[in-house]
């Protein structure tokens, strides 16, 4: 049988509480702007589905953590902001968009 748990999300899909059946309070999270959390007392790992509802890649490989946001085709590092790859698809359509701003 599964655990229910709800999320309370902000305006822009973080979790930032999730509370059990019970209305108690499991975790609570605070983003700074790039999607690192703040370390806090009530941030205890029972949800993986944090900034931007995106699911936390908490794998240790090598023994180096990984930490990373799954966006699907590619990771996020909300430590330094950045992707770790370039988007295959951004300039698929490049030509298409570059003409419609002058049309």
């Amino acid at each position: 049988m599964g655990i229910f748990q709800f999320n309370l999300t902000d305006h822009l899909g973080n979790v930032r509480t999730v509370l059990n059946a019970s209305a108690a309070v499991q975790q609570a999270n605070d983003y700074f702007p790039f999607g690192l959390t703040h370390a806090t007392v009530a941030n205890i790992a029972k949800n993986k589905y944090l900034y931007n509802g995106k699911e936390l890649q908490n794998d240790v490989l090598g023994g180096i953590a990984f930490d990373q946001l799954d966006y699907g085709a590619l990771f996020y590092d909300p430590v330094i902001g950045r992707w770790h790859a370039a988007d295959q698809l951004d300039e698929r359509e490049y030509d298409l968009m570059y003409f419609q701003e002058f049309i």
